[in-house]
């Protein structure tokens, strides 16, 4: 059960249920119904069959499959109640299967909250992110840092395959119209460009692949954050915004506003240096699992001794509005204008310019003040008589 969250009405439970027809749900208890359902596997024999029925659910249908989820206090759970509905289904089990209730029965999988937690503090290696600006090596390592913006010269989304959810590309074909006109209309079609879908009639769905700006104290680097881990940070699912953004006319290459809820959030993320990325000399990464839980990023942190830094600018990356910046900033290779093959896209963080005090001297040391009368803006000019000779070039004194 996970149990993250300190208000225990967001404590939940995640079920794989599946009917006598192998029909598979996944059904999210929360609150008071995952700690019914945790009371009640820690009290009965796990070998049993379970029977379950889930009254007045939520259903969610993402990508065409069905999800389901208790709803506060109006979902009623039973549990092998003595019931006629779950009598009923269970005689239906023994006589489909042809074999007592005692020989199947539930199986416990981790729970998503230990998982997370050894994923991020056990099974993999920590790195800073200027650690893996050049790719060496292929392996699996840890980073964690502040999202700083998202790219605009890279599509926020991917049309996916129906069948593999692998890339997919448009293909315009021609044909004549069946009203008898002698028109030609266009018909646009999709190809998967995953071999195995060749000659495979598909659909199309656009999924979240969106290319973050992520910084820590060593450096920036560009993410990808694909379609499931995107779901644990946005309301939306990529379809939706897909949908309304067309929908109103919106230019469906800029990423929706919807989006910039990640801005400046600090993330513990998985990452995968594969040999790509070594063999292509490149540094954008996909992230293949994220948390933003603040206890795993503190142990994290600590265990590492990572300072972030504290104040730095978003890097809206495409946005135009430059000007407002103070010029005591300088962002040391930050490319605001990326080319079409960008190998190298991490950077140094911001560094502060300063004049030691020391460093300052007096003008007057170095050039006659008045002799600079003569080029201020403040004062008129002092006009020299005819017969005067002009005053000479500035000649800066040697320090001796």
């Amino acid at each position: 059960m996970d149990t993250s969250e300190q208000d225990k009405s967001q404590h939940k439970m995640l079920l794989h249920l599946q009917d006598i027809e192998d029909t598979k749900l996944k059904v999210t208890l929360w609150g008071q119904n995952a700690y019914y359902m945790s009371d009640f596997l820690a009290n009965n024999n796990s070998l049993a069959p379970v029977v379950v029925i889930v009254q007045f659910a939520r259903v969610k249908f993402i990508n065409g499959r069905p999800f389901s989820s208790t709803y506060f206090d109006v979902s009623r759970l039973f549990i092998n109640n003595d019931i006629n509905e779950i009598k009923s289904y269970k005689k239906k089990l023994v006589s489909e299967n042809n074999q007592q209730l005692s020989s199947s029965g539930i199986k416990m999988i981790a729970s998503k909250q230990d998982r997370e937690h050894d994923d991020f503090l056990k099974n993999h290696l920590f790195s800073n992110i200027g650690d893996v600006i050049e790719p060496l090596e292929e392996k699996t390592v840890i980073i964690v840092g502040t999202v700083k913006g998202i790219r605009q010269n890279i599509r926020w989304y991917y049309l996916a395959c129906s069948n593999c959810k692998k890339s997919a590309r448009e293909k315009s074909s021609s044909t004549d119209k069946v009203d008898g006109s002698h028109e030609v209309a266009e018909i646009v079609t999709y190809e998967c460009t995953n071999p195995i879908c060749k000659n495979i009639k598909i659909s199309v769905i656009p999924r979240f692949k969106i290319p973050l700006r992520v910084q820590d104290n060593t450096g920036t680097l560009t993410l990808t954050l694909f379609d499931q881990e995107a779901k644990k940070l946005f309301k939306y699912t990529a379809k939706e915004l897909y949908d309304k953004n067309k929908k109103l006319g919106n230019n469906l290459d800029l990423y929706p506003m919807e989006l910039k809820v990640v801005v400046d959030k600090k993330l513990a993320m998985i990452i995968d240096i594969t040999s790509y990325n070594v063999d292509n000399k490149s540094n954008i990464y996909g992230i293949t699992r994220l948390t933003e839980n603040a206890k795993i990023i503190d142990e994290l942190e600590k265990k590492n001794l990572i300072p972030q830094p504290a104040n730095s600018d978003s890097l809206m990356i495409g946005s135009s509005d430059i000007a407002s910046q103070e010029t005591k900033v300088l962002k040391t290779g930050e490319n605001l204008t990326p080319s079409a093959i960008d190998k190298s896209t991490a950077t140094s963080p911001i560094k502060l310019i300063s004049t030691p005090n020391e460093l300052k001297r007096n003008l007057a040391t170095s050039i006659d003040l008045d002799e600079m009368e003569n080029l201020s803006t403040s004062k008129s000019a002092r006009l020299s008589p005819p017969d005067e000779q002009p005053t000479p070039l500035l000649v800066p004194k040697k320090e001796k």
